[in-house]
């Protein structure tokens, strides 16, 4: 079956073309919020497969991922494109892989040191350089025993996601670091994954500083990377105080994993040249670059939202949101675009405030049928349990076939009959 999308999206793409240059991130959003999965997913594979080096592609594949467990194969995306594609779409491609066959993408570093705890504020200790050079460092293997004495130990995670197990959480920040060998010269990506803040050193340089990422700065950053041939060091000192948890990841220019690099236990003094500097990946970069320079439609911006939502960036996606809303005030897609940002992100605004601006957006975004989700999920948020239970049965009843609908009605159903 993917082997026969896969040929059937290429001749479409070379005897239609006006199809498949049509078909977009847009048309992807739209079917998906017009409860018509099954043009959605067409026009996502289709995306994907005509021009893979594309922000548009980027952005579908992004939502195939979070609508994962609402396609019939989901599988099928995997085989729609070969070489040429960005590599923020290898980059969600492989985390579709991941989810399906239960296991880390291809890519992320599996196994990392850990050590710490060292000081005692979290977050604020990240602006105090409170973790030792490598020499000062306890000798691999320590093991935790009390909260207050660093331990340092070499972990490997399901999931290639790193930081203190809960039994270890203590106030502080902790040191997630490889030594890693370079067999030849390597250029590519850099992926760095967080849930809290981190200071990020290379080969004993200072590269980067966020706080609070996906609150603030992304929750992924992508860093362009080259490392000449020897041994190269990354640390990553991360705080959190509901516990910090940091995945790297090391790509080559499709998003596939870099080759001939090595995690090794040798300790070096001395470490080869390396050059690691903060950059958007191509496609984002050339929509970013291209919308800051002249006015563009709404899709376009929400386009450019919608990669900044992939990195968990809110400050960005909120900024094109705004982009958009002042290109056509009354436009209900930007508006659901924006109650969609509020409803997932935290913010300064009072929650009565922030709860009315929600619902006059979902209001102006009432002419689309997915609007209908986002008025649910508010009112549920908002203890509104009748006026969620009237708008679930409207949902049944207007796209019984919509496997989101059925999903939400089953896992309700089982509530009400439990309370019963």
């Amino acid at each position: 079956m993917n082997t026969r999308w896969r040929c059937a999206v290429l001749i479409v793409a070379c005897l239609v073309p006006s199809l498949t240059v049509s078909a977009g991130w847009w048309e992807v959003w739209q079917a998906g919020m017009e409860f018509d999965l099954d043009s959605a997913r067409e026009h996502a594979l289709a995306t994907i497969a005509v021009d893979p080096s594309s922000a548009d592609a980027v952005a579908a594949a992004s939502w195939w991922l979070a609508n994962i467990e609402d396609l019939p194969e989901p599988e099928e995306v995997l085989t729609a494109v070969g070489d040429g594609r960005d590599p923020e779409l290898g980059f969600i491609l492989e985390r579709v892989a991941a989810r399906l066959g239960a296991r880390p993408p291809a890519g992320a570093l599996t196994t990392a040191e850990l050590a710490g705890a060292f000081g005692v504020f979290s977050t604020l200790d990240l602006e105090r350089d409170v973790v030792p050079p490598d020499p000062e460092l306890p000798p691999l293997g320590t093991r935790w025993s009390d909260p207050a004495v660093p331990f340092r130990l070499l972990m490997r995670t399901a999931d290639a996601w790193h930081g203190p197990p809960r039994a270890m959480i203590a106030d502080g920040v902790f040191l997630v670091s490889w030594t890693l060998e370079v067999a030849a010269e390597t250029t590519g990506w850099m992926v760095v994954e967080a849930r809290g803040g981190y200071n990020l050193e290379v080969d004993g340089r200072p590269v980067d500083r966020r706080r609070n990422c996906g609150q603030v700065d992304p929750g992924a950053a992508w860093y362009r990377l080259r490392f000449a041939q020897g041994l190269h060091r990354l640390r990553l000192e991360v705080a959190s105080p509901n516990g910090p948890e940091i995945r790297l990841s090391l790509l080559d220019d499709q998003g596939r994993p870099v080759k001939g690099v090595t995690r090794v236990d040798r300790a070096g003094e001395v470490w080869a040249v390396s050059e690691v500097t903060e950059a958007l990946p191509p496609a984002s970069d050339e929509l970013s670059r291209r919308l800051e320079g002249e006015d563009a439609t709404v899709p376009e911006y929400l386009l450019a939202a919608q990669l900044a939502r992939v990195r968990s960036d809110p400050e960005s996606e909120y900024r094109w949101i705004e982009r958009g809303r002042v290109a056509d005030p009354d436009d209900p897609w930007a508006a659901l675009a924006l109650a969609r940002h509020f409803i997932a992100t935290e913010s300064g605004v009072p929650g009565a405030d922030r709860a009315r601006n929600i619902g006059q957006l979902l209001r102006a975004a009432s002419s689309i049928p997915g609007s209908r989700l986002f008025e649910r999920s508010v009112a549920m948020r908002e203890g509104r349990r009748e006026d969620a239970e009237n708008i679930l049965d409207q949902l049944v009843a207007d796209h019984p076939d919509d496997s989101r609908v059925l999903r939400i009605w089953v896992r309700e159903t089982v509530r009400r009959g439990v309370g019963t």
